[in-house]
């Protein structure tokens, strides 16, 4: 089977002296054979706290953004856009998260990266409970198909009272498989 994917020829293109040649833009998958394949675009947009690409604008690209956030008190609930719309087909997303919270033990308050799809229902991809003396550390990866375009990703943080302090810290490397 034969995949046409002009991400080969960015690959290509950006190492010095490469020779893009005919056929450099498939992908060539066997069907008797289908190993585990990895093959990222170059990471096109680096942000800390800011939204990936223009509201309304379908996102194709491998990104690397982290958000950090040190509240001490009272705060009212935050959601944060991360990327607006995420173009159909497979990403590959690495996760690495870091929370601290002392306070009010609040158990159904959270921080939380999450997956929204188009019927604006969200899966928390990360997730950390506001309980006193709490602390989290999270690495993981995972592959996403997505079937339609316009995903999104937000960081939500629920309300905190006067005596909590609450740090968190997420990066996410989003990488365009297919």
């Amino acid at each position: 089977m034969r995949i046409a994917n002009p991400r080969l020829i960015r690959l290509a293109g950006t190492t010095q002296g490469a020779i893009i040649e005919r056929g450099d833009g498939e992908l060539i998958v066997s069907p008797l054979h289908q190993p585990v394949l990895d093959l990222a675009g170059p990471i096109s947009r680096v942000t800390l706290n800011q939204v990936v690409g223009a509201v309304g604008a379908i996102w194709a690209d491998s990104f690397m953004v982290n958000f950090r956030e040190g509240i001490a008190g009272v705060s009212v609930q935050n959601a944060s856009q991360i990327i607006n719309n995420l173009l159909r087909g497979m990403w590959k997303f690495q996760i690495s998260a870091t929370f601290q919270f002392s306070g009010t033990t609040n158990a159904p308050n959270s921080t939380r990266l999450v997956l929204i799809d188009l019927g604006a229902r969200n899966l928390p991809l990360v997730d950390f409970g506001h309980i006193t003396g709490a602390q989290m550390t999270k690495e993981t990866s995972f592959d996403l198909f997505l079937q339609d375009d316009n995903w999104s990703l937000e960081y939500i943080r629920d309300a905190t009272v006067a005596a909590d302090a609450l740090f968190a810290s997420i990066t996410l490397n989003a990488r365009k498989i297919l």
